[in-house]
């Protein structure tokens, strides 16, 4: 397996935007125009209903973990050449999944917000850690009703998950990223939060609905 083929099946997995398509062929609506703008399951909720979330949430697991699985694989099996057989070239995969998902070139560069996709990623490279961190979030949803909040929280908190399930450097260290990398997505949201303007889950949108940003 050629690196730089395994980092571009994982740019082209990451990017497919699985929400807009579904959102788009099902009720004919542009989730870049509504709600939050993002492609991710909490604007299909509201603006596609629950079957649909599911649906979108799924694929864009898969669409983190397909790529990722391949790369620790490659890298267990030592497929790759010998510079890139490290858990490093795992954790690389992951990152370039998460920001294709949210600057998908299929939009004009723009996505979703890399929560759900993150969670494949990490299933590939722990499933223990991943399934704990799910666990967490979906305790959270349950608690208060905020997806955003417990997205924030999931995965702010995955690095410690994962290193106490795995204890491998990197992969604590990619989720370290992640949790970055969806804070700063999600700073919209972080601001309705605190504003108490943030809607809770299940509640719908309008087309009609000025689109903010999406990142």
């Amino acid at each position: 397996m050629n690196t730089v083929l395994l980092l571009v099946i994982a740019y082209f997995c990451g990017a497919l935007p699985i929400g807009y398509w579904v959102v788009k062929s099902t009720k004919g609506i542009d989730l870049l125009k509504v709600g939050s703008g993002s492609t991710g399951t909490t604007n299909v909720l509201r603006s596609a209903g629950k079957g649909a979330a599911a649906l979108v949430f799924l694929l864009d697991n898969l669409k983190g973990f397909f790529p990722t699985w391949l790369a620790v694989y490659c890298v267990h099996h030592s497929m790759l050449p010998e510079l890139s057989n490290s858990s490093w070239i795992v954790c690389a995969v992951a990152i370039i999944c998460i920001v294709a998902h949210s600057k998908s070139i299929f939009l004009k560069f723009k996505g979703g917000k890399g929560a759900a996709t993150a969670l494949g990623t990490t299933f590939a490279m722990n499933y223990l850690a991943s399934l704990t961190s799910f666990s967490l979030f979906i305790l959270l949803v349950y608690l208060f009703r905020f997806v955003s909040l417990a997205s924030l929280i999931a995965v702010g908190t995955s690095a410690l998950v994962m290193w106490f399930f795995s204890r491998e450097p990197s992969y604590a260290g990619f989720c370290a990223f992640a949790g970055l990398f969806v804070l700063y997505s999600h700073r919209a949201n972080i601001k309705r939060l605190i504003a108490g303007t943030e809607p809770k889950i299940g509640q719908r949108v309008e087309p009609t609905t000025p689109p903010e940003k999406a990142i």
